[in-house]
């Protein structure tokens, strides 16, 4: 569904929600895990700890926390993320242009694959005179942001985009042992453009892009205490940075246009320091350190302008990562090299019916090389080594036929083939549960869209089938965290959507999801236990969302929204103590805008819900979601 007024519901015959920059910044989202139920079936799941165990999802399917490929793709100006771990969870909302969310695979228009979906963010561009916005914000947890974006010509066809913030807050945990609030966080980010167009026909376009956080512990808590309060005997931190340099290229003739994105990406966490016996014990610190650089090259080409009876779409891509992950809790000592290499050919063609029946055929070629140079120095200080190699090749088909009817109906279905490569762990040593095989999926789709009364009215109504082989889990053992596969997961659903505008100024919305993923053939590694019927874990049987908002031509706007997440398991087997019931997030927002000034109040979190975004059930310990806070906020724009 489309949420904003930049195009019509029923354009593409595909599960997308798109927002604005002013959609986003209403809505309050600064971070990924903001996301969680904003989209149906969608899954952003905090690990406490910026990106570290972040977990993304939709319909059924999630990435691991820690090891494998992606479950969701991140795009953002059109360069590729490597690893979910290491995604810029911190938004520059004041930079956003606008947001797309794929639901399910994205293969054949994109070149880093999205096995269930695909979230793709593109900033701002220069505007033809000097701009400044600026926005300083206070709230609860003495949570502070400022924000600033300038831009604006240099010379004749050559502009610029200078943006940056920074944020801090107290953390949200009492350490009642060490008598300190252990979780703070401060962030800085920074972001440069360079766009010049030298002709009519040709863009070049420069980005460089910074992201450096200095943080307390990751939010860790005991499942049998209070879950604000622990009583650890070591205090860690977090601490790391990101950079990006690309470089895009578009030429654009009377018939085609080319697109080239060569990307750099660096991301250091350096360290992320724990209590790993989560006691008042003096017993276990853990440490990580990991050490990614990403290099990727995009080509695009497809028709400069659309074509009443064809158009058609094709790509290449390539991308090597290279990462480097050690741990060292005391006892055991890992030290783990990851090198992937990825090339890839995609692509689609429409034709179109004049009776208005679109028939889509999509393919893509991927040729995936994974190598884990794995040591790991045991207590009695010997070493045992390990080095693993593999090479995953697939073929994804697509195909997806729409009809047409009048000018406000569209009806479509479509069926998929798609892959994500295999992976390791990085110290498991257990045979059953140190690497993962390549995960296949069938992915079957139909769906309706209809822009009614005017486009006042627009809903939109989706089911999906989808079969999954070789589905990768990821979970903690004694020896570290193990990934292997189930061997078939079936996840069915539906999603409806609706956006009203019943009278000018008044904006209604309510998204719903509902999912039903079991595993159908799967047995413990460990134990041999027949764990079919279970669900798998991070996934909600439902996600919800309701909001209304008013603008009034005055200035006045208003919001609330009501985020619904359903029933959750955080491991394979359904235990008691992995689960999360239902709960509800209940968000706010008023303010004034003038042309050149705003104010808001918002409240988040204003029922005071307490829920888990993660839990290690192993361990006994959880990451609890943030609390309620209160905030003020004033932005100028000139």
């Amino acid at each position: 569904m489309i949420v904003s007024s930049q195009r019509s519901i029923i354009e593409e015959s595909v599960s997308i929600d798109e927002w604005s920059g002013d959609d986003v910044r209403l809505r309050g989202i600064e971070k990924l895990e903001d996301l969680q139920s904003r989209a149906p079936n969608m899954v952003a799941r905090s690990g406490g700890a910026r990106s570290l165990n972040q977990v993304l999802g939709f319909r059924g399917m999630v990435n691991n926390p820690l090891y494998g490929e992606p479950a969701v793709a991140l795009y953002v100006d059109d360069v590729p993320y490597a690893s979910t771990f290491s995604y810029d969870t911190s938004l520059l909302d004041i930079d956003i242009d606008h947001v797309e969310i794929y639901r399910g695979p994205q293969f054949t228009r994109w070149g880093r694959r999205g096995a269930m979906g695909l979230i793709s963010i593109q900033s701002i561009q220069p505007g033809d005179r000097l701009g400044v916005r600026a926005e300083a914000s206070y709230a609860s947890h003495d949570e502070q942001s400022v924000k600033m974006r300038l831009d604006g010509p240099l010379a004749p066809g050559l502009g610029f985009t200078l943006s940056g913030g920074y944020s801090r807050r107290d953390g949200y945990l009492d350490n009642d042992l060490l008598n300190i609030s252990p979780d703070q966080q401060e962030a800085f980010v920074g972001r440069f453009s360079l766009l010049w167009r030298p002709t009519g026909a040709l863009e070049i376009q420069i980005i460089a892009s910074t992201q450096r956080y200095d943080d307390g512990v990751q939010r860790y808590t005991n499942l049998d205490s209070t879950p604000e309060t622990i009583e650890h005997d070591f205090s860690g931190v977090t601490k790391g940075h990101s950079d990006v340099q690309s470089a895009r290229i578009r030429y654009t003739s009377d018939g085609l246009m080319f697109t080239s994105i060569t990307a750099r990406r660096g991301f250091r966490l350096d360290p992320a320091s724990f209590d790993l016996d989560f006691s008042p014990l003096p017993f276990l610190v853990a440490s990580v350190v990991a050490d990614q650089v990403q290099y990727s090259q995009e080509f695009r080409l497809q028709p400069s302008h659309e074509s009443a009876a064809l158009d058609w779409f094709a790509g290449a891509y390539a991308s090597w990562t290279q990462l480097d992950l050690r741990v060292d809790d005391n006892i055991f000592h890992g030290d783990t090299d990851f090198n992937d290499k990825t090339v890839a050919l995609f692509g689609e063609i429409t034709r179109k019916f004049d009776s208005g029946v679109e028939l889509t055929l999509g393919l893509r070629g991927e040729l995936v090389e994974k190598s884990a140079d794995r040591s790991l120095r045991n207590p009695d200080g010997s070493i045992g080594r390990r080095n693993r190699h593999r090479t995953d090749s697939s073929l994804s088909p697509k195909l997806t036929v729409a009809k047409r009817i009048g000018a406000s109906l569209l009806v479509y279905a479509s069926s998929a083939i798609s892959s994500r490569p295999g992976s390791y762990s990085a110290f498991n040593f257990n045979p059953e549960l140190n690497s993962a095989d390549s995960e296949q999926t069938w992915a079957n789709e139909i769906g309706a869209k209809a822009s009614l009364l005017d486009d006042r009215l627009e809903i939109s109504l989706t089911g999906f089938w989808y079969e999954i082989n070789d589905y990768q889990i990821e979970r903690y053992v004694l020896s570290g965290f193990g990934i292997f596969t189930a061997d078939k997961v079936s996840s069915r659903g539906v999603e409806l959507e609706i956006l009203s505008h019943p009278v000018q100024g008044l904006e209604l919305s309510a998204a719903v999801g509902y999912v039903n993923a079991r595993f159908q053939d799967y047995h413990d590694p460990s134990t041999g236990v027949d764990l079919a019927g279970r669900h798998p874990p991070y996934i909600p049987d439902f996600t919800a969302n309701f909001s209304a908002q008013y603008r009034h031509p005055s200035g006045l706007i208003a919001r609330v929204e009501w985020l619904l997440t359903g029933r959750a398991f955080f491991d394979d087997s359904n235990s008691a103590s992995g689960a999360q019931n239902a709960y509800g997030i209940l968000n706010a927002r008023i303010g004034f805008e003038e042309k050149h000034w705003s104010v808001y109040l918002y409240g988040k979190n204003l029922a005071s819900a307490e829920y888990y975004t993660l839990k290690l059930p192993t361990l006994g310990v959880g990451i609890t979601g943030e609390p309620q806070s209160i905030g003020a906020m004033v932005a100028l724009n000139f």
